[in-house]
């Protein structure tokens, strides 16, 4: 029986394997383990203006699960991060200016991790050459700690509930936790942001044999979709007040996010039904985002969100 080989590759990861030209359909199941860069920038403009950036490490498992049947086939992939990473920012404290801080102020904490899952329909056009389409839906979750560069920590908490701490130079986190729900800091969830992006992309890939050795499978998508970038804040129509001026809203930015994926996947044999593969692959997204909360202070702001992430993935291939 002739085989035919699939290069399978995921805008969120890399697949590749050879399978029987029959009427029978073939299933692969996936375990990677990949070490992810993501290098995050923002940058607001308009009437306001400020920038945060950082680069961090975060470690990722990733399932996916093929199938495929004669000349098509389909792909489920999840990314997930098991521990969460913390790292520092680049952003200048301008609240004393009366503009906006965006996730922490320079120097202190903030932690990072991320999600994608990802659907992928796919074709075999020519010989190694397939061509694919699919759905990304990706989150970067940020959770600054709360920083006050007016206070020096500790601070008494029966101080706080008692509303003698106040906080003017702050991150948004610290806003969240020193003003609280109506003054009850103890009853405020965690103060969280969201970068997310979600729709669809196109692409294709081609694979080389190499004897017995294995596969080299090459892989270029694009994604066209919609980005939201927002916080977690309560009420999105309560100003919080700090000494009786409005500190701010909470914010919700939205735009076209556009962005590429290129991968590089080698798989060899591990046996009659297992494989093993390895994968580089460079994620780049951008959104040009503008306010949808209707705040009066945001009319005229812009807000670009850069996010990269450099992938490097290990793992085995079971076929069944």
């Amino acid at each position: 029986m002739k085989a035919r080989h699939y290069g399978i590759a995921l805008l969120a990861g890399g697949l590749s394997y050879s399978t029987n030209a029959s009427d029978k359909a073939t299933f692969i199941a996936s375990i990677a383990y990949q070490d992810k860069k993501l290098t995050f920038d923002q940058q607001y403009s308009g009437t306001q203006s400020n920038s945060a950036d950082f680069s961090v490490h975060i470690p990722v498992i990733n399932f996916s699960l093929t199938t495929a049947y004669k000349k098509f086939f389909a792909a489920v992939k999840l990314e997930k991060n098991f521990s969460t990473t913390s790292t520092t920012t680049t952003e200048t404290d301008r609240s004393a200016d009366g503009e906006i801080n965006l996730i922490a102020l320079q120097g202190s904490d903030v932690d990072v991790s991320r999600e994608d899952v990802s659907l992928t329909l796919g074709y075999n056009a020519w010989r190694t050459l397939n061509l694919f389409i699919g759905y990304l839906n990706g989150e970067t979750e940020l959770t600054p700690d709360p920083f006050c560069a007016d206070l020096v920590l500790p601070i008494d908490a029966d101080d706080i509930a008692r509303g003698q701490v106040s906080c003017t130079r702050t991150n948004r986190a610290g806003f969240q936790f020193f003003l609280g729900d109506q003054g009850f800091y103890n009853s405020q969830p965690e103060y969280r942001q969201t970068y997310s992006e979600d729709g669809p992309y196109i692409g294709a890939s081609y694979s080389f044999r190499f004897q017995e050795l294995g596969t080299l499978s090459l892989s270029f998508a694009y994604a066209d979709m919609e980005g939201e970038y927002k916080d977690n804040a309560n009420d999105p129509d309560a100003i919080f007040n700090v000494d009786g001026e409005a500190s701010f809203l909470p914010f919700n930015y939205r735009g076209d996010t556009r962005g590429t994926s290129i991968g590089i996947t080698w798989t060899g044999s591990l046996g009659d039904t297992t494989a093993y593969s390895l994968d580089v692959r460079r994620q780049a997204y951008s959104m040009d985002g503008s306010d949808k909360t209707g705040a009066a202070n945001l009319q005229g702001v812009k807000l670009e969100t850069d996010e990269e992430m450099l992938g490097i993935s290990a793992g085995v291939q079971f076929y069944f």
